[in-house]
């Protein structure tokens, strides 16, 4: 069914990305592809996404909590049962000190075949995603996986917005 991806029904997929909506926005296709074929998954969000100048819909609480709510309904929707949303500091992956050893247990615990995050560029040049990247680019000499980056087509453009 994954070829492609050398997937099979005895794979452990974990995908580990920074924020919120990450984990969709790159590969939401592929977590459901994963889910209807009853892949082993897990979805792992490392912050709650509190820095983000993305600020609509929070109307009196804090956005930790709303980006936190709205990454276990996405989980909820797309059925996956295994995720887990940690409280690191947003924007601060680069200086967080014990990142890789996190990153290192997670994967010990979970023994995925397969793990995804961000391509080294992040995508658009986001610090975290770049920094992820790299610490798990980094995992992958000390663990046996195959490395899924999630990236985008030829003709994204970012945005020019601030």
């Amino acid at each position: 069914m994954f070829k492609e991806l050398k997937i099979n029904d005895k794979s452990r997929v974990l995908l580990v990305y920074p924020h919120p909506d990450d984990e969709t926005y790159s590969n939401a296709c592929l977590i459901n592809r994963l889910v209807k074929a009853n892949i082993s998954l897990k979805v792992v969000c490392l912050t709650k996404g509190a820095k983000s100048t993305l600020q609509f819909g929070v109307d009196g609480g804090s956005l930790a909590d709303v980006r936190e709510q709205e990454f276990k309904n996405v989980m909820n929707y797309l059925n996956v049962e295994d995720y887990e949303i940690w409280d690191l500091e947003d924007g601060e992956l680069e200086i967080t000190q014990n990142l890789e050893q996190l990153v290192h247990d997670l994967i010990n615990n979970y023994k995925p075949t397969h793990v995804g995050t961000f391509e080294p560029c992040g995508i658009y040049g986001h610090p975290d995603h770049i920094h992820l990247s790299k610490v798990i680019t980094n995992l992958k000499n000390q663990h046996n996986f195959t490395l899924i980056y999630a990236t985008v087509g030829n003709n994204f453009k970012p945005s020019t917005d601030t």
